[in-house]
């Protein structure tokens, strides 16, 4: 049970890392091609940095129609944030799994 636990940890660093990588790689071009989503898409820098907040606003990238130009953009980004949340998921169950082992154990 532990090792996967350190195994979906890493998963879920690597995961991270990616979405953050992926939302800031598109900026630019999110910016150039549609500049009202783009500006809706992204949280504030300072929000980022004192919040914790992560990149993109998951309601908009979400729920609010795309412009067709960056519809491929925008579908790698859903599917990336998604796979995150997954992986999050997958590794809270198995930390509730692991503390539950431990106190039946005990």
């Amino acid at each position: 049970m532990s090792v996967a636990l350190i195994v979906l940890g890493l998963c879920q660093m690597a995961s991270a890392c990616v979405m953050l990588f992926a939302s800031w790689g598109a900026r630019l071009e999110l910016f150039k091609a549609a500049p009202d989503y783009a500006a809706r898409l992204y949280q504030p820098v300072a929000d980022q940095i004192f919040l914790g907040y992560w990149p993109l606003r998951s309601r908009v990238l979400f729920r609010e129609p795309v412009p067709p130009q960056i519809t491929d953009t925008v579908r790698m980004l859903r599917g990336i944030y998604a796979a995150h949340w997954v992986l999050f998921a997958l590794f809270s169950s198995c930390v509730l799994a692991f503390i539950v082992s431990a106190i039946a154990d005990w």
